[in-house]
């Protein structure tokens, strides 16, 4: 089969297969736009959540794992609420939403599920480091932190439910040093920057969380945001963190977006750090859930 017509027929199985992915569970899609509308207290917000019981437990895991430090153990939701505060509670129950759906047992899939969400907490943290050095707006730093978090939803769904296919992909991309994105394209007719889009769309995600998982890759030829910036560049660094082998080659670095950041070498240094120091906590958390 020619190249062409096989990636339009992988193409077709993808399509088909975002279509039957499960929805996100009732109760994110329902917290999530409660806390977009800024009308929601804490309360309402505990009732919503321990409607759902595997929900609850698994939030309560990762609000006491070692990421997040607390103090104590963090029992009732609505502590964890007051503690996190509603935005960073979203943007648990998206993770976990995600991590739900995309559920596998198939140990070579696993592996790589692992390796990304290794490399999404290491962006989430350049995130922050970027957010602070800029002076984003708490609102603005909630949005790129989730952003950066699943910035590359679309690349854990071809990991997931199309695992042999997107392991060539990584290999192709490896071999040939280009980056994923152009190696996505070319063996099979999509990218994840369009498929996260598409996943943001069906899920239900806010508007500008789904802009900038369709926007990060760049190229910001045109206007372009703080927070498309900021994610863009933490997903480029988090690519020092895994094995390129798992993961393949980083996007092409925006010069738009580095010159906006004005990044030192002591500020990407600093960034380097936080970044390792930060895997063996999600190594843990991960685990939890």
């Amino acid at each position: 089969m020619a190249a062409g017509a096989e990636s339009l027929l992988i193409r077709r199985y993808i399509d088909r297969a975002m279509v039957d992915l499960p929805p996100m569970p009732h109760v994110v899609v329902q917290v999530v736009q409660r806390v977009e509308s800024e009308a929601v207290t804490t309360q309402e917000l505990n009732d919503m959540i321990i409607q759902d019981s595997a929900i609850t437990t698994k939030l309560l895991k990762v609000v006491n794992s070692a990421y997040f430090g607390m103090p104590r153990q963090i029992t009732p939701i609505s502590r964890a609420v007051s503690i996190l505060g509603l935005q960073q509670v979203r943007n648990l129950l998206l993770s976990l939403g995600v991590l739900n759906a995309m559920r596998s047992t198939n140990p070579r899939v696993l592996k790589m599920q692992e390796a990304f969400w290794k490399q999404a907490f290491a962006s989430g943290i350049a995130a922050e480091f970027i957010c602070q050095k800029k002076g984003l707006a708490r609102k603005e730093r909630e949005t790129v932190f989730i952003g950066s978090l699943l910035q590359d939803i679309g690349r854990l769904f071809l990991i997931t439910m199309f695992n042999l296919p997107y392991q060539e992909v990584v290999r192709e991309s490896v071999s040939r040093d280009e980056s994923l994105l152009l190696t996505e394209t070319r063996i099979l007719g999509a990218n994840h920057t369009d498929l996260g889009g598409a996943l943001a769309d069906r899920w239900n995600f806010p508007h500008s969380l789904g802009s900038v998982i369709r926007n990060h890759e760049g190229p910001f030829i045109g206007q372009a945001s703080a927070e498309e910036f900021i994610v863009h560049l933490s997903g480029y660094l988090s690519f020092e963190v895994v094995e390129a082998e798992l993961i393949g080659r980083p996007p092409i670095l925006a010069p738009a977006a580095a010159a906006w950041a004005g990044l030192t070498a002591g500020d990407l240094e600093t960034i380097r750090e936080k970044m390792h120091a930060s895997l063996e906590q999600t190594s843990a958390m991960l685990g939890m859930v």
